[in-house]
């Protein structure tokens, strides 16, 4: 057996009986390839609904032949592939793909494509009642208002599946497109909160702004800004184009804003709270900085505190209590010979504008002698040098020389006693001399 021919009997017709019940009645005689009429045959139908290469709506009905090989069914009622109800009869014009398995199986044979012509398009009709009414607003013949003005769509496709009275309001071909029972969005630019369902006091600016978003309460402004966004609420998307990390970013419920970028202020800034700089891929390391009541900067490290500059004269004083510290030990003697072999120099900084020399060590000298003070940053390789851990070093160093000092101290004063007694035993024997001297005159 070739080719079998269908042959189209009754052409689409449009039928509304009830809001469940509707669709596109389809009659056709079946006959094979030698003109036969193929009487209770097993058969099976596939419909295609498109617009030029796009396959809007798909459906298949596996269904038996009469005694005169005529089936008839309704398009609308099949095993679908979309949403029929969904189909936007009023701004596509669309045609019809018929294919069918004589067999009652899946090996389709296209039987060619018809486009639909005014009748369908009464499948429009169905949406016009009391409460939905598809008007023109102010002459534009794509707006849509609900009979109470409660909420407008302007654009083709716009709103075109809200139910009414959801004071939505919506501007841009698509826009709140399949919204249903959503309450209370906002959607200005083409595709703006398409998909949104039943999403409630969403606010979308922008060319597919916040299409399919489940979420309440959220704001997506910019072109494609929280496209498919994650479950939620109370979010704020800015940003052109898709991302999971958008340029700005926000949590009304939370008080929370990202900024995913670099943030440059003109003006002076006022914090009014304590200011949280973390790693970029890190959120575990922190550092907090934090007004205390007394006027002083604190600093703390992953919510340790760490220590605070003065209000009044600006000095930083460091954490260096007992109960922060284990395994002390002293300092080695010896300190003050290695603190005799730095070298100070002054020097001028090679990014420096001015000509003004700076006092100073070098780093890598430093390294040698007391390793323990310096550290290298490898993102920047530099060696940088602690002054303030040399503080303690030159004190042993300092309590090293006095001690050389006291030593040296203890030994003059013994020897200016020695001296002093020496001079009383002179003294005396001077004083003998001249007693023996007076006597032999």
């Amino acid at each position: 057996m070739k080719k079998n021919i269908i042959t189209l009997v009754v052409s689409l017709l449009i039928t509304v009986s009830t809001f469940a019940q509707q669709g596109i009645n389809y009659k056709a005689l079946i006959k094979d390839d030698l003109g036969n009429v193929l009487a209770e045959q097993d058969v099976t139908l596939r419909f295609t609904i498109f617009e030029s290469n796009n396959d809007y709506y798909q459906e298949t009905h596996s269904t038996t032949t009469d005694d005169n090989g005529i089936v008839i069914i309704n398009i609308g009622e099949g095993t679908p592939t979309g949403i029929f109800s969904n189909l936007p009869w009023h701004y596509i014009n669309f045609s019809l793909r018929v294919e069918i398995d004589i067999t009652g199986g899946t090996s389709f044979v296209d039987m060619g494509s018809t486009p639909f012509l005014y009748v369908p398009y009464a499948k429009y009709a169905e949406r016009v009642n009391v409460n939905n009414i598809h008007i023109g607003v102010n002459d534009l013949n794509d707006g849509k208002s609900d009979g109470n003005g409660y909420s407008i769509f302007l654009g083709h496709g716009a709103g075109i599946d809200d139910d009414g009275g959801n004071f939505n309001t919506s501007l841009g071909y698509l826009s709140l497109y399949s919204n249903t029972s959503g309450v209370g969005n906002v959607a200005i630019g083409p595709s703006a909160l398409q998909s949104n369902l039943i999403g409630n006091g969403n606010i979308a600016i922008g060319r597919s702004a916040g299409i399919s978003n489940t979420g309440n309460d959220n704001v997506f402004i910019g072109n494609s800004a929280g496209t498919n966004p994650s479950n939620g609420d109370n979010k704020l998307y800015i940003n052109n184009g898709q991302s999971s990390n958008p340029l700005i970013y926000g949590e009304f419920d939370t008080n929370l804003i990202r900024i995913n970028g670099t943030l440059d202020v003109t003006e002076e800034m006022d914090i009014g709270g304590p200011l949280t700089i973390k790693h970029i891929s890190d959120a575990t390391s922190s550092w907090r900085l934090e007004t205390r009541p007394n006027g002083s900067l604190s600093m703390y490290r992953n919510g340790s505190y760490r220590g605070f500059f003065s209000e009044s004269t600006g000095n930083y004083s460091s954490i260096s209590d007992r109960h922060t510290k284990k395994d002390i030990t002293a300092l080695d003697n010896g300190t003050l010979n290695k603190v005799m072999q730095l070298n100070p120099v002054s020097y001028v900084m090679k990014d420096q504008k001015d000509t003004k020399r700076n006092l100073g060590l070098i780093s890598q000298e430093v390294q040698k002698i007391f390793p323990s003070i310096t550290n290298y940053v490898e993102e920047a390789d530099l060696i940088t040098l602690s002054y303030t851990e040399l503080i303690p070093i030159l004190i042993k160093a300092l309590q090293e020389q006095q001690g050389i000092i006291d030593g040296q101290n203890t030994q003059i004063e013994t020897m200016s006693a020695d001296n002093s007694s020496l001079k009383t035993t002179l003294n005396n024997l001077i004083s003998r001399v001249e007693k023996i001297e007076a006597n032999n005159q």
